[in-house]
């Protein structure tokens, strides 16, 4: 607890001065305690688990700036996910499309995980038109890079092969 506060500390004066790597950081460090307390909150008070938190607005906030103002891949590729799969408690709806959208830009900088999602959201038509080729293509393109995922999923994609 004492670790995670000063590094908290250290990386809101970082975050302050616009450095990207700490916006996107401090925002993960956020929305990764909001499910901790979400988590402990169990499913009984699933109502609760809807409305807005402080934390993850903040972690939105700083996601957007380093992804939109600072050009950083790895908030392009949490906020995909938020879109993915929705963050209400963040102010973030399911949006497919723009999770797509959003991949993209990180996958475009060559970060993998994102090239990995956005090959998942294209072989299964999720936020855009279903696409085997283009699939295979990003998949193959992270599994070059030695990402395992991406390696297991070449060889399932139907009549991909360019």
């Amino acid at each position: 607890q004492g670790d995670e506060r000063a590094s908290e500390a250290w990386l809101r004066r970082a975050a302050k001065e616009e450095c990207r790597d700490a916006m996107w950081i401090l925002a993960k460090l956020l929305v990764e305690r909001e499910d901790r307390k979400q988590a402990a909150l169990g499913r009984q008070q699933a109502g609760l688990l809807e409305s807005p938190s402080r934390g993850m607005a903040e972690a939105v906030g700083l996601l957007k700036r380093a992804a939109f103002k600072q050009d950083s891949k790895e908030a392009y590729y949490y906020l995909g996910l938020m879109h993915e799969y929705g963050k209400p408690q963040g102010g973030v709806e399911q949006d497919l499309e723009e999770a797509h959208r959003i991949y993209r830009k990180a996958a475009r900088q060559g970060y993998v995980p994102a090239v990995y999602n956005l090959g998942l959201m294209v072989a299964y038509g999720r936020g855009a038109e279903q696409d085997y080729k283009e699939a295979f293509t990003l998949f193959s393109e992270a599994a070059e890079r030695s990402h395992a995922p991406s390696s297991e999923c070449c060889p399932r994609i139907p009549n991909a092969r360019p």
